[in-house]
C-alpha cells in the first residue's frame, strides 16, 4: 500500500485514501474484538491518520501495528475504563429507550452526564495519546482542557463520533440497515474527519506553547 496517497490524479488519490480507510477500519474492527484492546486500536487508527495529515509515510499496515505496540499501555490504561463505561451507558440507553416506565426517566439524568465525561475523555485522549509523548495524567487533564476550551468543535466532534451510538441507541433499525457501512469504512472515516479538526486544534496549541513557553 505504501505510496498509494501520491498518484497524481486527484480522482485516483481519492480513490486511494477510500481504500486505505477501508483497511485502516478492518485493522481497528480486528485490534477491538478482545475489547480491552480497542485503545490501543483506537490510538494506531489515529496516528496513522495523523502520519497521514502531516504529509508524512502513506502506508497503513506497518505504521497501525507499529503505533499499536508503542501506545498499548497508555492506550489501554485508559481504554478498559472507557470501554467498560461505554459498554454501561449503551446498555442502559437501549434499555431506558426501550423502557414504558416513566418513573425511570430520571436514569437519563446519569447517563448524559457520564457519557459527556466518557466523550470529553475518548475525544481527545486518543488521539493525543497518538500524537504525543505525554503522561497519562497529562493526557486526561489536557483532554478535559481542550475539550472546555474547543466547546463548540468538541461538541460537534462528540457528536460526530457518538453518531454509531445514536443510531445504535435510539434508531436500532437504521443502524442495522447501515451496519454494512460500519464494517466496511464508518468508524475510519469518522476518525480521519475527527483528527483533521484535531490537528488543527492541536496545531493552535501548540504555537501558543511555543509562543508562551511559560
Amino acid at each position: 500500500m505504501k505510496g498509494t496517497f501520491r498518484f497524481d490524479s486527484p480522482v485516483m488519490q481519492k480513490l486511494a485514501l477510500l481504500t486505505n480507510l477501508m483497511l485502516l477500519n478492518l485493522l481497528w474492527l480486528i485490534c477491538s474484538l478482545p475489547v480491552l484492546t480497542a485503545g490501543a486500536a483506537t490510538t494506531a487508527m489515529d496516528a496513522v491518520i495523523f502520519q497521514y495529515l502531516d504529509g508524512g509515510d502513506d502506508s497503513v499496515i506497518k505504521p497501525f501495528f507499529k503505533a499499536f505496540a508503542a501506545n498499548f499501555r497508555q492506550s489501554t490504561l485508559i481504554g478498559i475504563p472507557l470501554s467498560l463505561l461505554a459498554g454501561m451507558l449503551i446498555f442502559d440507553g437501549i434499555y431506558l429507550a426501550a423502557g414504558s416506565s416513566q418513573g425511570l426517566r430520571f436514569l437519563w439524568i446519569p447517563v448524559i452526564l457520564l457519557a459527556l465525561l466518557c466523550g470529553m475523555l475518548a475525544t481527545y485522549a486518543f488521539p493525543m495519546i497518538a500524537r504525543y509523548e505525554c503522561r497519562l495524567r497529562d493526557v486526561v487533564r489536557n483532554s478535559i482542557l481542550l475539550f472546555c476550551l474547543e466547546l463548540f468543535s468538541s461538541l460537534f466532534l462528540l457528536f460526530l463520533n457518538a453518531v454509531p451510538v445514536l443510531l445504535l441507541v435510539f434508531l436500532p433499525d437504521v443502524f442495522m440497515e447501515t451496519s454494512l457501512f460500519w464494517v466496511i469504512l464508518g468508524r475510519s472515516l469518522i476518525a480521519f474527519l475527527s483528527n483533521v479538526i484535531l490537528l488543527r486544534i492541536f496545531k493552535k496549541h501548540d504555537r501558543r506553547e511555543e509562543n508562551d513557553p511559560a
